[in-house]
């Protein structure tokens, strides 16, 4: 679209200034694809140094903190000001993570609790309706006159289309307009919440294409074909999608 009048018109009010030819020439420079791929690989690796750090120490902050807990248990207020020192939450003892019991305390009085959820998207709406199943007055804020956020749906009117229903179908389709795919894999909390709820889904393989002119790493790929051939990104990136599926297949089996 950045060769058509339509976009032009479009992009000239957003216009603050012009470059000057040598920042132009450096903004060029600065925006090839081989840039794009250092750049990325830079930011990639890390993240990997990241997670491989996280991964690596997480056995030593569980095993501190099952020992923290324990000591809290013990001595309570020893078991704080251990909490306190820690980079990660303990939870019943690190300022914030104490436990919220609803109910009546040892004297007899009601113990209630509000609490604001900011956002109507499906952590809000879902983290709202958990609270209220265990006892939390509840107020949820959003902007929008809709909630559910990236699962809204919308209501598609083709009857002018379809102006014999028993011919033509259904006039209304409800579709996504959003996110259209929360896979189960990344999204277990959504999913849970969807079974808790009895709320029926549809298992949908996802399939996108892309196409790449990076130099010296030119190809197509296909989600839905798994072949590696000739002029495929699965052959050009062969060891990572290996690297890749050996974690999938990991990430499956521990979780």
């Amino acid at each position: 679209h950045g060769q058509t009048e339509k976009a032009a018109q479009w992009l000239a009010p957003l216009a603050v200034g012009r470059l000057t030819e040598t920042d132009a020439v450096r903004a060029r420079e600065l925006s090839t694809p081989e840039t794009h791929v250092e750049k990325r690989m830079t930011i990639l690796g890390q993240a990997r140094k990241k997670i491989i750090v996280v991964a690596a120490t997480l056995p030593v902050w569980m095993t501190l903190r099952s020992i923290i807990r324990f000591v809290g248990w013990v001595v309570p207020p020893l078991g704080r000001i251990l909490a306190w020192t820690m980079p990660v939450a303990v939870p019943g003892l690190t300022p914030g993570a104490e436990p919220l019991t609803i109910g009546e305390d040892k004297y007899g009085n009601r113990k209630e609790y509000s609490v604001a959820v900011i956002g109507g998207g499906i952590a809000g709406c879902g983290a709202a309706w958990n609270l209220a199943q265990d006892g939390f007055k509840v107020t949820l804020y959003e902007a929008r006159k809709q909630i559910s956020g990236n699962a809204r749906t919308f209501e598609w009117d083709f009857s002018p289309y379809r102006p014999k229903p028993e011919v033509d179908g259904d006039p209304v389709v409800k579709s996504c307009v959003s996110v259209t795919a929360w896979p189960p894999l990344f999204y277990k909390n959504y999913t849970c919440l969807l079974e808790t709820l009895g709320i029926e889904t549809v298992h949908q393989p996802l399939s996108w294409f892309l196409n790449s002119k990076v130099p010296g790493y030119e190809g197509t790929l296909w989600a839905a074909d798994p072949r590696v051939s000739d002029g495929s990104l699965r052959k050009v990136f062969e060891k990572d999608f290996r690297l890749y599926n050996t974690v999938v297949s990991f990430a499956r089996k521990t979780t």
